[in-house]
């Protein structure tokens, strides 16, 4: 069970438009039209279990964006919703066409949902603001200076900071990828990290923050005498032995490096070298991750470290690598409406010496392909790529999950749900993944947001 701790509501018919008669039911993956949040035109799709049809899934640009997570189609949004619409509008852009006339035949709503996936409107570019911040200049300070719809350019060197509070519509970019970094020494037992990271874009009282981000730079968890517990020397990571916590005995190092719990935000070509514990905890919606690179952490061990962690809804993660940690997960934590784990796309990734986990009561319908995911045979399962968390303290995975495409080859277990043109799901077991009969989509791929042609 993950170590972040909070009450979660049970899922109930008033939510779901279920009930006992017959009118109510539906058939499973079956499509209706509806008004969604803001009144918009939209569709929605039955459950699984045929008891009733889920979120409303409006076209890009409609006021009531659909937000995942059972609610009544026929219901105006709440106060959230509602408030989630003025942040956008107040930093709207054209919207961006959600791709190109390729809608995959028989599959032409989950591909519309997840063409969706990612920053409404695609990620923004910010006019700069100010002068290049130099090491020893207060970053939080340029943050909260800065007006809506800034960057903020951050020099060559490192920035030593303790905490980053992250503002809608003000980016922090990097003049070099590589030399650009931002280094932490703050220290948090294990306990001390719960629903916290030293980069914040919200927390559990702001989820508003939108339309954010953080560029090109490294992310650095500075730790002098100790190293993350890995094999470098080339020879297999033995799991056991170094996805543990506390390394070097010390108990203080399970600092998280960045957390998303606002929507429409992004962090794009940055670099997560030797996080303490979690690297991404992404629990807002719409935001996107592109083109960054992990790698290291000190704490990979039991009560959730070392993770990148995927428990909001439409987020999408994109061109990115993830080495030597415990998990990347798709996450419904525990059944939480609130972070449902569902919609979400992972396009085109790399896992090196990790496995790819429905963790823990996602809501289905997330979309993974065009991945490469390798752990060896000493990982987590012989080296099996995809997993779920154990039964013991986790929820099975959800229905209706799509994997794709994905190359398995160099796991532990080669060739295991990576089988050319099968589409793979999630049956509501653990640890199984069974490949379906499923015609193979006509574009040759379900993301189809910025083409084809994998």
């Amino acid at each position: 069970m993950t170590r972040i701790s909070m009450g979660l509501l049970a899922l109930g018919c008033a939510l779901m438009a279920c009930g006992d008669d017959d009118e109510s039911a539906c058939i499973p993956g079956a499509t209706a039209a509806c008004l969604g949040a803001g009144r918009c035109e939209g569709v929605q799709i039955c459950a699984a279990d045929g008891r009733g049809y889920g979120v409303c899934s409006c076209p890009l640009g409609d006021a009531g964006l659909a937000d995942a997570g059972p609610v009544d189609a026929g219901e105006p949004g709440d106060a959230s919703t509602d408030a989630r619409a003025e942040d956008m509008g107040a930093m709207d852009a054209d919207p961006v066409d959600a791709g190109p006339p390729c809608e995959n035949a028989g599959y032409e709503d989950v591909t519309h949902r997840w063409n969706l996936a990612g920053v409404t409107g695609g990620i923004r570019d910010y006019p700069v603001w100010g002068d290049t911040l130099v090491p020893g200049d207060d970053i939080q300070a340029a943050i909260d200076a800065a007006p809506a719809e800034s960057t903020i350019m951050l020099g060559v060197g490192d920035h030593d900071f303790d905490l980053i509070e992250m503002k809608s519509g003000v980016v922090l970019r990097g003049v070099d990828r590589a030399t650009t970094r931002l280094v932490n020494q703050v220290r948090q037992t294990l306990a001390e990290s719960a629903w916290n990271a030293v980069i914040q874009f919200g927390d559990l009282s702001n989820r508003t923050v939108a339309f954010a981000g953080l560029e090109n730079l490294t992310y650095y968890y500075r730790v002098d005498g100790c190293e993350p517990p890995d094999d470098l020397s080339g020879a297999p990571d033995d799991f056991y032995a170094v996805h543990t916590n506390d390394p070097c005995g010390r108990n203080d190092l399970h600092t998280n490096a960045i957390q998303i719990l606002g929507h429409d935000n992004w962090l794009r070509s940055i670099d997560i070298i030797e996080s303490g514990s979690d690297m991404v905890i992404l629990f807002g919606d719409h935001n996107t991750v592109e083109n960054i690179f992990i790698n290291r952490s000190y704490n990979k061990g039991p009560n959730g470290s070392g993770y990148y962690y995927c428990a909001g809804s439409d987020n999408l993660t994109i061109d990115s690598s993830f080495n030597r940690m415990r998990h990347v997960t798709i996450d419904g934590y525990g059944g939480s409406t609130d972070f449902p784990g569902a919609w979400n796309v992972f396009e085109n990734n790399e896992l090196f010496r990790v496995e790819f986990n429905f963790h823990n009561g996602d809501e289905g319908y997330n979309l993974v392909e065009y991945n490469t995911v390798s752990p060896e045979a000493t990982h987590h399962v012989g080296g099996q790529p995809f997993n779920t968390g154990v039964a013991e303290s986790h929820l099975p995975p959800g229905l209706n999950n799509y994997i794709y495409n994905n190359d398995t080859s160099g796991s532990g277990r080669p060739g295991f749900a990576g089988e050319p043109g099968v589409i793979y799901t999630t049956d509501g077991t653990y640890d199984s993944f069974p490949a379906t009969d499923w015609p193979e989509p006509a574009c040759g791929q379900f993301y189809t947001a910025r083409g084809t042609g994998h």
